[in-house]
């Protein structure tokens, strides 16, 4: 003999599955946020302001696609 199990996720199971995608994107992009918040802010300090601003723009972007998509 030959024994076959066949297990299918149930509603919840996919609920909370898509709730821990969701939480993932978002930390994602929170460290995106972070990182590049600190490297503007190191490129700003020792002198390179043009690629700092640019680094904060980033960071901005990054911030409202956590704010608004929030990890869709």
């Amino acid at each position: 003999g030959e024994l076959q199990i066949e297990v299918r996720p149930d509603e919840r199971f996919e609920t909370h599955l898509r709730r821990l995608e969701r939480a993932g994107s978002r930390i994602v992009l929170a460290l995106v946020f972070g990182s590049l918040t600190l490297s503007a802010t190191l490129l700003t300090i020792s002198g390179m302001q043009t690629l700092g601003l640019i680094g904060y723009g980033l960071a901005g972007i990054s911030l409202l696609a956590l704010l608004f998509r929030g990890g869709e």
